[in-house]
Protein backbone atom coordinates (compact mmCIF):
# COMPACT_ATOMS: atom_id res chain seq x y z
CA UNK A 1 0.00 0.00 0.00
CA UNK A 2 1.46 3.76 -0.42
CA UNK A 3 1.58 4.27 3.09
CA UNK A 4 3.27 1.20 3.70
CA UNK A 5 5.71 1.96 0.84
CA UNK A 6 5.95 5.46 2.20
CA UNK A 7 6.93 4.37 5.73
CA UNK A 8 9.58 1.67 4.14
CA UNK A 9 11.25 4.91 2.51
CA UNK A 10 11.32 7.13 5.65
CA UNK A 11 12.75 4.08 7.56
CA UNK A 12 15.44 3.99 5.05
CA UNK A 13 16.14 7.66 4.72
CA UNK A 14 16.59 7.02 8.29
CA UNK A 15 19.45 4.35 8.00
CA UNK A 16 21.01 6.21 5.35
CA UNK A 17 21.16 9.83 7.42
CA UNK A 18 23.15 8.38 10.52
CA UNK A 19 22.49 11.55 12.58
CA UNK A 20 19.75 13.28 10.86
CA UNK A 21 16.75 10.61 10.03
CA UNK A 22 13.53 12.33 8.95
CA UNK A 23 10.72 14.00 11.30
CA UNK A 24 8.59 14.40 8.56
CA UNK A 25 5.36 16.03 10.09
CA UNK A 26 3.51 16.95 13.22
CA UNK A 27 5.12 14.81 15.97
CA UNK A 28 7.38 13.02 13.60
CA UNK A 29 6.88 9.42 11.31
CA UNK A 30 3.47 8.58 11.80
CA UNK A 31 2.67 11.47 14.23
CA UNK A 32 4.20 9.14 16.81
CA UNK A 33 6.75 11.61 18.80
CA UNK A 34 8.78 9.12 19.78
CA UNK A 35 12.75 9.06 18.49
CA UNK A 36 15.48 6.35 19.11
CA UNK A 37 18.72 7.72 19.30
CA UNK A 38 20.24 7.07 22.79
CA UNK A 39 22.90 10.52 22.03
CA UNK A 40 19.35 12.56 22.25
CA UNK A 41 20.05 14.91 25.24
CA UNK A 42 18.05 14.63 28.50
CA UNK A 43 19.31 18.51 30.30
CA UNK A 44 19.53 21.14 28.74
CA UNK A 45 19.22 25.07 29.76
CA UNK A 46 19.91 28.83 28.70
CA UNK A 47 23.89 27.86 28.88
CA UNK A 48 23.60 24.00 28.66
CA UNK A 49 23.58 21.78 25.46
CA UNK A 50 22.56 24.61 22.92
CA UNK A 51 23.91 24.13 19.63
CA UNK A 52 22.75 26.82 18.31
CA UNK A 53 19.93 29.02 18.38
CA UNK A 54 18.44 31.58 15.95
CA UNK A 55 15.68 34.71 15.13
CA UNK A 56 12.48 33.31 13.29
CA UNK A 57 10.70 36.20 12.08
CA UNK A 58 7.20 36.64 12.79
CA UNK A 59 4.59 34.08 15.01
CA UNK A 60 3.79 31.13 14.19
CA UNK A 61 3.28 27.73 16.28
CA UNK A 62 3.77 25.04 13.77
CA UNK A 63 6.42 22.89 14.69
CA UNK A 64 9.66 22.36 12.85
CA UNK A 65 9.93 19.27 10.11
CA UNK A 66 12.69 17.71 9.28
CA UNK A 67 14.33 15.54 6.33
CA UNK A 68 18.05 15.24 5.98
CA UNK A 69 19.83 18.22 7.24
CA UNK A 70 17.83 20.68 6.78
CA UNK A 71 14.57 22.01 8.73
CA UNK A 72 11.32 23.26 7.39
CA UNK A 73 8.76 25.56 9.31
CA UNK A 74 6.11 28.43 8.68
CA UNK A 75 5.84 32.10 9.76
CA UNK A 76 3.80 34.73 9.13
CA UNK A 77 5.42 37.88 10.04
CA UNK A 78 3.52 41.16 10.48
CA UNK A 79 4.19 44.47 9.22
CA UNK A 80 3.77 46.05 12.69
CA UNK A 81 3.61 44.75 16.46
CA UNK A 82 1.19 41.94 17.93
CA UNK A 83 -0.93 42.13 20.78
CA UNK A 84 1.49 39.89 23.66
CA UNK A 85 -0.16 36.79 24.37
CA UNK A 86 0.07 35.34 28.27
CA UNK A 87 0.25 31.88 29.29
CA UNK A 88 -2.61 29.60 30.42
CA UNK A 89 -6.30 29.05 30.08
CA UNK A 90 -8.62 32.16 30.16
CA UNK A 91 -11.68 33.91 28.74
CA UNK A 92 -11.51 36.82 26.54
CA UNK A 93 -8.67 36.24 24.58
CA UNK A 94 -10.32 36.08 21.05
CA UNK A 95 -10.21 38.63 18.75
CA UNK A 96 -13.38 38.72 16.58
CA UNK A 97 -12.10 41.24 14.27
CA UNK A 98 -8.84 40.40 12.02
CA UNK A 99 -6.07 43.26 12.96
CA UNK A 100 -4.96 46.22 10.44
CA UNK A 101 -2.01 44.16 10.28
CA UNK A 102 -0.37 42.84 7.13
CA UNK A 103 1.35 39.81 7.32
CA UNK A 104 3.65 38.17 4.72
CA UNK A 105 2.91 34.21 5.01
CA UNK A 106 6.07 32.61 4.36
CA UNK A 107 7.81 28.64 4.61
CA UNK A 108 11.34 28.64 5.72
CA UNK A 109 14.28 26.50 5.30
CA UNK A 110 17.17 26.05 7.77
CA UNK A 111 20.10 24.03 7.90
CA UNK A 112 20.13 21.32 11.10
CA UNK A 113 23.70 21.88 11.44
CA UNK A 114 23.94 25.57 12.47
CA UNK A 115 20.41 26.80 12.16
CA UNK A 116 21.54 29.38 8.86
CA UNK A 117 18.49 30.10 6.76
CA UNK A 118 19.24 28.31 3.10
CA UNK A 119 15.85 29.86 1.54
CA UNK A 120 12.61 31.13 2.47
CA UNK A 121 9.85 31.71 0.12
CA UNK A 122 6.75 34.14 0.59
CA UNK A 123 3.37 32.49 -0.45
CA UNK A 124 1.19 35.34 0.12
CA UNK A 125 1.28 39.20 1.55
CA UNK A 126 -1.98 40.96 2.93
CA UNK A 127 -4.16 41.65 5.41
CA UNK A 128 -6.40 38.23 7.14
CA UNK A 129 -10.04 38.24 7.10
CA UNK A 130 -10.09 36.64 9.94
CA UNK A 131 -9.38 36.97 13.71
CA UNK A 132 -7.59 34.90 15.91
CA UNK A 133 -6.76 33.67 19.67
CA UNK A 134 -4.53 36.14 21.32
CA UNK A 135 -2.66 33.39 21.80
CA UNK A 136 -2.97 32.04 18.41
CA UNK A 137 -1.27 32.86 15.04
CA UNK A 138 -1.43 32.95 11.53
CA UNK A 139 0.39 30.15 10.81
CA UNK A 140 0.25 27.13 13.42
CA UNK A 141 0.12 24.98 10.80
CA UNK A 142 2.85 22.41 10.85
CA UNK A 143 4.09 21.40 7.03
CA UNK A 144 4.20 17.87 5.85
CA UNK A 145 7.05 16.39 3.97
CA UNK A 146 7.64 13.50 1.65
CA UNK A 147 11.26 13.71 0.47
CA UNK A 148 10.22 14.94 -2.49
CA UNK A 149 8.35 18.08 -2.05
CA UNK A 150 7.18 20.52 1.08
CA UNK A 151 3.51 20.92 1.62
CA UNK A 152 2.75 23.92 3.64
CA UNK A 153 -1.06 24.93 4.98
CA UNK A 154 -2.22 28.34 6.30
CA UNK A 155 -5.70 28.94 6.88
CA UNK A 156 -5.36 31.90 5.67
CA UNK A 157 -3.72 31.08 2.07
CA UNK A 158 -4.19 27.79 1.31
CA UNK A 159 -2.04 24.89 0.79
CA UNK A 160 1.47 24.89 -1.18
CA UNK A 161 3.94 22.87 -2.47
CA UNK A 162 7.58 23.44 -2.92
CA UNK A 163 10.56 21.37 -4.16
CA UNK A 164 13.14 20.47 -1.15
CA UNK A 165 15.18 23.44 -2.60
CA UNK A 166 12.00 25.88 -2.37
CA UNK A 167 11.00 26.37 -6.06
CA UNK A 168 6.88 26.61 -6.42
CA UNK A 169 5.44 23.47 -7.78
CA UNK A 170 1.48 24.69 -6.92
CA UNK A 171 -0.88 26.23 -4.48
CA UNK A 172 -4.55 25.55 -3.68
CA UNK A 173 -6.91 27.74 -2.59
CA UNK A 174 -9.25 25.78 -0.46
CA UNK A 175 -11.33 28.90 1.01
CA UNK A 176 -10.91 30.18 4.75
CA UNK A 177 -13.41 30.13 7.06
CA UNK A 178 -15.30 31.48 10.05
CA UNK A 179 -13.65 29.59 13.31
CA UNK A 180 -15.07 28.77 17.18
CA UNK A 181 -15.52 32.20 18.43
CA UNK A 182 -12.47 33.24 15.41
CA UNK A 183 -10.24 31.15 17.40
CA UNK A 184 -8.21 30.66 14.43
CA UNK A 185 -7.05 27.27 13.08
CA UNK A 186 -4.14 24.87 13.82
CA UNK A 187 -5.16 21.07 12.15
CA UNK A 188 -1.80 20.66 10.32
CA UNK A 189 -1.14 18.93 7.01
CA UNK A 190 -0.59 15.05 6.32
CA UNK A 191 0.85 13.24 3.75
CA UNK A 192 1.71 9.53 2.44
CA UNK A 193 3.70 10.37 -0.54
CA UNK A 194 0.92 10.38 -2.91
CA UNK A 195 -1.63 12.83 -1.85
CA UNK A 196 -1.80 15.41 0.90
CA UNK A 197 -4.61 15.39 3.16
CA UNK A 198 -6.23 18.57 5.23
CA UNK A 199 -9.06 18.25 7.85
CA UNK A 200 -10.64 21.76 6.98
CA UNK A 201 -13.31 22.03 10.23
CA UNK A 202 -14.69 24.93 10.56
CA UNK A 203 -18.10 26.53 11.28
CA UNK A 204 -19.19 27.10 8.05
CA UNK A 205 -18.47 24.26 5.88
CA UNK A 206 -16.35 21.47 7.58
CA UNK A 207 -14.78 19.21 4.73
CA UNK A 208 -12.15 16.22 3.98
CA UNK A 209 -9.51 17.22 1.15
CA UNK A 210 -6.98 14.72 -1.00
CA UNK A 211 -4.74 16.63 -2.71
CA UNK A 212 -2.32 14.88 -5.54
CA UNK A 213 1.08 15.26 -4.09
CA UNK A 214 2.48 16.32 -7.40
CA UNK A 215 -0.11 18.62 -9.16
CA UNK A 216 -2.27 19.78 -6.34
CA UNK A 217 -5.41 18.61 -7.96
CA UNK A 218 -8.31 17.84 -6.36
CA UNK A 219 -8.72 14.29 -6.14
CA UNK A 220 -11.43 13.82 -3.46
CA UNK A 221 -13.48 15.87 -0.60
CA UNK A 222 -15.76 14.21 1.78
CA UNK A 223 -17.76 16.95 3.79
CA UNK A 224 -18.01 16.45 7.23
CA UNK A 225 -21.27 17.19 9.48
CA UNK A 226 -18.42 19.23 12.05
CA UNK A 227 -18.25 22.47 13.40
CA UNK A 228 -14.81 23.95 14.12
CA UNK A 229 -12.09 21.07 15.14
CA UNK A 230 -7.87 21.31 15.63
CA UNK A 231 -7.26 17.99 15.35
CA UNK A 232 -4.84 16.70 12.63
CA UNK A 233 -5.77 13.86 11.15
CA UNK A 234 -3.42 10.28 10.94
CA UNK A 235 -2.66 7.98 8.48
CA UNK A 236 -3.30 3.88 10.29
CA UNK A 237 -2.28 1.09 8.68
CA UNK A 238 -4.11 -1.92 10.36
CA UNK A 239 -5.94 -4.84 9.54
CA UNK A 240 -4.83 -5.17 6.12
CA UNK A 241 -5.88 -1.51 5.04
CA UNK A 242 -5.12 1.74 4.95
CA UNK A 243 -7.45 4.54 6.85
CA UNK A 244 -7.35 8.16 7.59
CA UNK A 245 -8.55 8.73 11.16
CA UNK A 246 -9.96 11.69 12.05
CA UNK A 247 -11.11 13.62 15.49
CA UNK A 248 -14.65 15.53 15.82
CA UNK A 249 -16.81 17.59 18.53
CA UNK A 250 -19.82 15.82 16.66
CA UNK A 251 -17.29 12.36 16.00
CA UNK A 252 -14.33 10.60 14.88
CA UNK A 253 -14.68 9.26 11.62
CA UNK A 254 -12.32 7.10 9.49
CA UNK A 255 -11.95 7.60 5.51
CA UNK A 256 -10.41 5.33 2.72
CA UNK A 257 -7.39 7.41 1.69
CA UNK A 258 -7.79 6.16 -2.17
CA UNK A 259 -11.75 7.54 -2.18
CA UNK A 260 -12.52 9.58 0.98
CA UNK A 261 -15.44 6.98 1.61
CA UNK A 262 -16.64 6.75 5.04
CA UNK A 263 -15.52 3.34 6.94
CA UNK A 264 -16.27 3.79 10.45
CA UNK A 265 -17.87 6.76 12.61
CA UNK A 266 -17.96 7.05 16.88
CA UNK A 267 -19.74 9.22 18.56
CA UNK A 268 -19.12 10.55 22.18
CA UNK A 269 -16.31 13.01 21.86
CA UNK A 270 -15.80 16.02 23.93
CA UNK A 271 -17.41 19.44 23.05
CA UNK A 272 -13.75 20.92 21.65
CA UNK A 273 -11.49 18.59 20.44
CA UNK A 274 -7.63 19.32 19.70
CA UNK A 275 -5.56 16.22 20.32
CA UNK A 276 -4.78 14.15 17.24
CA UNK A 277 -5.21 10.52 17.00
CA UNK A 278 -2.75 7.96 17.62
CA UNK A 279 -1.80 3.79 17.30
CA UNK A 280 0.10 1.07 18.43
CA UNK A 281 0.48 -2.22 16.54
CA UNK A 282 -3.18 -2.94 17.98
CA UNK A 283 -5.81 -0.23 18.24
CA UNK A 284 -5.78 3.26 17.10
CA UNK A 285 -6.41 5.92 19.96
CA UNK A 286 -9.14 8.75 19.75
CA UNK A 287 -9.15 11.48 22.28
CA UNK A 288 -10.69 14.51 23.32
CA UNK A 289 -10.78 16.37 26.89
CA UNK A 290 -12.08 19.87 27.00
CA UNK A 291 -11.73 20.70 30.28
CA UNK A 292 -14.74 22.44 31.00
CA UNK A 293 -16.39 18.83 30.18
CA UNK A 294 -16.48 17.57 33.86
CA UNK A 295 -18.07 14.02 32.69
CA UNK A 296 -16.75 13.52 29.47
CA UNK A 297 -13.29 13.30 28.23
CA UNK A 298 -12.59 10.15 26.45
CA UNK A 299 -9.86 8.20 25.51
CA UNK A 300 -11.18 5.63 22.64
CA UNK A 301 -9.35 1.98 21.89
CA UNK A 302 -10.70 1.25 18.44
CA UNK A 303 -10.22 -1.85 16.74
CA UNK A 304 -8.34 -2.52 13.25
CA UNK A 305 -11.02 -3.64 10.45
CA UNK A 306 -14.19 -1.67 11.82
CA UNK A 307 -17.24 -0.60 10.04
CA UNK A 308 -20.07 1.63 10.61
CA UNK A 309 -21.39 3.36 13.57
CA UNK A 310 -18.82 2.56 16.39
CA UNK A 311 -21.06 4.64 18.56
CA UNK A 312 -21.32 3.47 22.18
CA UNK A 313 -24.12 2.79 24.57
CA UNK A 314 -24.53 4.93 27.04
CA UNK A 315 -23.27 2.76 29.56
CA UNK A 316 -20.64 0.49 27.58
CA UNK A 317 -17.62 0.45 27.68
CA UNK A 318 -15.95 -1.82 25.19
CA UNK A 319 -17.47 -3.43 22.43
CA UNK A 320 -16.84 -6.07 19.21
CA UNK A 321 -15.06 -3.07 17.65
CA UNK A 322 -14.25 -0.45 20.56
CA UNK A 323 -11.94 -2.41 22.85
CA UNK A 324 -12.24 -0.27 25.36
CA UNK A 325 -12.77 3.14 26.87
CA UNK A 326 -11.43 5.58 29.66
CA UNK A 327 -14.25 8.45 29.93
CA UNK A 328 -12.59 10.64 32.09
CA UNK A 329 -8.93 10.18 30.32
CA UNK A 330 -8.38 12.45 27.37
CA UNK A 331 -6.12 15.86 27.42
CA UNK A 332 -7.45 19.35 26.06
CA UNK A 333 -4.44 20.37 24.63
CA UNK A 334 -1.91 18.30 24.45
CA UNK A 335 -1.82 14.96 21.97
CA UNK A 336 -1.20 11.72 24.05
CA UNK A 337 1.82 9.63 23.62
CA UNK A 338 2.04 5.72 23.43
CA UNK A 339 5.34 4.12 24.61
CA UNK A 340 6.65 0.89 25.14
CA UNK A 341 2.73 -0.37 25.46
CA UNK A 342 1.55 2.75 27.79
CA UNK A 343 -0.31 5.21 26.88
CA UNK A 344 1.27 8.63 28.26
CA UNK A 345 -1.56 11.70 28.94
CA UNK A 346 -0.05 15.64 29.80
CA UNK A 347 -3.35 17.43 31.17
CA UNK A 348 -3.07 21.06 30.69
CA UNK A 349 -2.89 22.17 34.12
CA UNK A 350 0.56 20.21 35.40
CA UNK A 351 -1.05 16.73 35.51
CA UNK A 352 0.27 13.95 34.30
CA UNK A 353 -1.12 10.17 33.94
CA UNK A 354 -0.98 6.90 31.98
CA UNK A 355 -2.54 4.00 30.76
CA UNK A 356 -2.37 0.10 29.71
CA UNK A 357 -2.64 0.59 25.64
CA UNK A 358 -3.96 -2.74 24.97
CA UNK A 359 -6.35 -2.56 28.26
CA UNK A 360 -7.05 0.64 29.02
CA UNK A 361 -5.93 0.26 32.76
CA UNK A 362 -5.40 3.01 34.88
CA UNK A 363 -1.19 2.61 35.61
CA UNK A 364 -1.30 5.72 37.29
CA UNK A 365 -3.96 8.83 37.65
CA UNK A 366 -3.36 12.37 37.40
CA UNK A 367 -0.23 12.96 39.14
CA UNK A 368 1.35 16.89 39.86
CA UNK A 369 4.22 17.50 38.15
CA UNK A 370 6.50 19.79 40.60
CA UNK A 371 5.79 23.29 40.12
CA UNK A 372 4.09 22.42 36.91
CA UNK A 373 2.48 25.36 34.68
CA UNK A 374 0.79 25.22 31.62
CA UNK A 375 0.90 23.48 28.82
CA UNK A 376 -0.02 23.45 24.92
CA UNK A 377 3.02 21.33 23.42
CA UNK A 378 2.70 17.48 23.06
CA UNK A 379 4.54 15.46 25.41
CA UNK A 380 7.57 13.64 23.32
CA UNK A 381 9.17 10.46 24.24
CA UNK A 382 13.02 8.59 24.06
CA UNK A 383 16.04 6.70 25.80
CA UNK A 384 12.83 6.04 28.53
CA UNK A 385 11.66 9.10 29.38
CA UNK A 386 8.33 11.26 28.67
CA UNK A 387 9.22 15.04 28.21
CA UNK A 388 6.44 17.93 28.90
CA UNK A 389 6.90 21.36 27.65
CA UNK A 390 5.29 23.74 29.65
CA UNK A 391 4.32 27.37 28.21
CA UNK A 392 6.69 29.04 30.04
CA UNK A 393 9.75 26.85 28.66
CA UNK A 394 10.35 24.65 31.48
CA UNK A 395 10.79 20.89 30.64
CA UNK A 396 9.78 18.12 33.48
CA UNK A 397 11.36 14.96 32.41
CA UNK A 398 9.24 11.78 33.22
CA UNK A 399 11.24 8.17 33.73
CA UNK A 400 8.77 5.78 31.47
CA UNK A 401 7.06 3.28 33.76
CA UNK A 402 4.47 2.44 36.26
CA UNK A 403 5.83 4.63 38.85
CA UNK A 404 5.36 8.13 38.55
CA UNK A 405 9.12 9.76 38.63
CA UNK A 406 10.11 12.83 37.51
CA UNK A 407 13.83 13.02 37.31
CA UNK A 408 14.50 16.17 36.18
CA UNK A 409 13.11 19.64 35.14
CA UNK A 410 15.16 21.23 32.44
CA UNK A 411 14.91 25.27 32.77
CA UNK A 412 13.42 27.76 30.38
CA UNK A 413 15.15 29.17 27.85
CA UNK A 414 15.58 32.83 26.92
CA UNK A 415 11.82 33.14 26.09
CA UNK A 416 8.67 33.94 27.62
CA UNK A 417 6.12 31.79 25.52
CA UNK A 418 6.55 27.73 24.51
CA UNK A 419 3.44 26.37 22.72
CA UNK A 420 4.86 24.55 19.41
CA UNK A 421 5.58 20.86 19.62
CA UNK A 422 9.39 20.01 19.77
CA UNK A 423 10.84 18.23 16.79
CA UNK A 424 13.96 15.76 16.68
CA UNK A 425 16.80 15.71 14.14
CA UNK A 426 18.81 12.65 14.64
CA UNK A 427 20.24 13.67 17.74
CA UNK A 428 19.23 16.73 18.27
CA UNK A 429 15.84 18.34 19.63
CA UNK A 430 14.29 21.09 18.75
CA UNK A 431 12.15 23.73 20.38
CA UNK A 432 10.53 26.74 19.06
CA UNK A 433 9.67 29.63 21.22
CA UNK A 434 8.12 32.87 20.67
CA UNK A 435 10.51 34.71 18.48
CA UNK A 436 13.42 31.36 18.77
CA UNK A 437 14.12 27.86 17.32
CA UNK A 438 16.82 26.07 19.69
CA UNK A 439 18.80 22.67 18.61
CA UNK A 440 19.52 20.69 21.81
CA UNK A 441 22.41 18.53 21.38
CA UNK A 442 24.10 16.48 24.61
CA UNK A 443 27.24 17.69 24.02
CA UNK A 444 29.25 15.11 25.46
CA UNK A 445 26.96 12.43 23.58
CA UNK A 446 29.51 13.47 20.47
CA UNK A 447 32.71 13.42 21.84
Amino acid sequence: MLRTSFLCALLTAGIALGDNPSWPQFRGTNGAGVAESSKLPLEWGPDHNIAWSVDVPGSGWSSPIVWQDRIYLTTAVPDKPEEAPKTGLYFGGERKDAPEIKYDWRVLCLSAVDGKTLWSKSVKVGLPTKGKHIKNTYASETPATDGKRVYAYFAQAGVFAFTMDGEPLWKKEIGDYKTKLEWGSGSSPITDGSQVYVQCDNDEKSFMIALDAESGRENWRSDRDEQTNWSTPFLWEAGGRSELVTAGKNKARSYDPATGKLLWELGGMSSIVVTTPIANDKYCFVSSGYVMDSKNRPIFAVKPGSSGDLTLKEKDESSGSVAWLQRLGGAYMPTPIVYDGVIYVLYDRGLFGCFDANTGKVIYSKKRLPNGGNYTASPWAYRGHIFCLAEDGQTHVVKAGPDFKVVGVNPPLDEKLFMATPAIAGDSLLIRGSSKLYSIRDQAAKK
